[in-house]
């Protein structure tokens, strides 16, 4: 077998044009090979092995992102649990409030007999009136209602249905309708409602 150091020249520097003896693993027939071949084979492996290197690393991130998400979506599952529990405690709280209230009635019914009808339905004509009276009283004060005749010992009249009114400073409010006069007290200044459209209807000029 030759010795490389005493039957070769040594090669300080490898050019494009040298050849290489290479076994074929095709054929097993030694063939030439020049530098960028080789170069060529070695560059298509160190790109095989980053981009291999690069998708483990995107396939280790992409398996820790999901396994976050998958935590996520089971804290949520448990709170949403949580959640639905406590909401069906207060339901039946509620439920078994209600049939104690219902109880309560029902039994203090029974006990009270006719007498407790009797009131009952008293409070029901005492509302029914009073409400009356206030829808006339309302009636009564916006003018859909005009009294031919009246007698009172005193009377204090809302402001805004007075056709005079009066007090400190000018008027806050939107006045009733054209017409009406406001005395400012404060000022000693009169004001005349041109309109009922907002506060400024209210002139003093």
């Amino acid at each position: 077998m030759p010795q490389f150091s005493k039957d070769y020249d040594r090669i300080d520097e490898i050019k494009g044009n040298d050849a290489f003896l290479v076994e074929d693993s095709s054929d097993g027939k030694v063939k030439y090979a020049n530098p960028s071949q080789i170069n060529a084979k070695f560059d298509k492996l160190i790109a095989d092995i980053e981009a291999a290197t690069q998708a483990a690393a995107t396939a280790t991130t992409k398996a820790s992102s999901a396994a976050v998400s998958a935590n996520e979506a089971k804290t949520s599952e448990n709170n949403a649990q949580a959640h639905k529990t406590a909401a069906a405690n207060s339901a039946e709280a509620a439920r078994q409030s209600a049939e104690a209230a219902a109880g309560t009635l029902a039994s203090a019914a029974q006990k009270g007999g006719p007498e407790m009808r009797v009131i009952v339905e008293a409070l029901n004509q005492a509302h029914s009136r009073i409400e009356t009276l206030e829808n006339l009283l309302v009636q009564v004060l916006t003018g859909q209602v005009i009294i031919p005749r009246l007698s009172v010992d005193e009377l204090d009249v809302w402001k805004r249905n007075n056709i005079v009114t009066h007090g400190a400073g000018a008027p806050t409010y939107i006045p009733l309708d054209k017409g009406r006069l406001y005395i400012d007290t404060e000022g000693d200044v009169i004001y005349k409602s041109t309109g009922n459209t907002s506060v400024g209807s209210w002139s003093n000029k």
